[in-house]
């Protein structure tokens, strides 16, 4: 621990006018605690009360808006949000518009809003992830709208 924080520190005393430290919301680095609240700029998508509803719900639902990154797989996008940072989009339960939207998206780069997206913490891929790591992650499926 003490070696991760001195690494943190080091990376903190080069940057000349700017650090960017980007992390899981809801699991945040010690050390990003630790850094004084008025040098620091936060990007949340989330509000506390969201991730709240999150743990409790397993899921809450709102309005995204961003562009399609990239659409790595048949089944998982990645969506710029809104300038708040990469998130996971999971098309596992979207319909087949709804995937082909995603395509004509990820191609042109328009701007575009998920009503009612679903978001939701990543279960671990496999049984040697840790299980107690949290991604967050958009669901689409029937009851979101793709408007753009």
């Amino acid at each position: 621990m003490e070696e991760e924080r001195r690494l943190f520190y080091v990376a903190l005393t080069r940057a000349e006018t700017r650090l960017d430290v980007v992390t899981v919301q809801g699991a945040e680095s010690v050390f990003i605690e630790e850094l004084p609240d008025q040098l620091c700029e936060h990007h949340r998508p989330l509000s506390d009360d969201e991730l709240e509803e999150i743990e409790t719900d397993y899921e809450c639902r709102k309005t995204v808006t961003g562009s399609v990154d990239a659409k790595f797989t048949e089944n998982f996008a990645t969506v710029d949000w809104d300038g708040r940072g990469l998130i996971d989009l999971n098309l596992y339960d979207a319909s087949k518009e709804q995937n082909q939207r995603i395509e004509e998206l990820n191609q042109s780069g328009e701007k575009v809003t998920f009503e009612n997206c679903g978001v939701q913490y990543r279960e671990p891929q496999n049984e040697a992830d840790d299980p107690e790591y949290k991604r967050l992650q958009l669901q689409l499926d029937e009851d979101v709208t793709i408007n753009s």
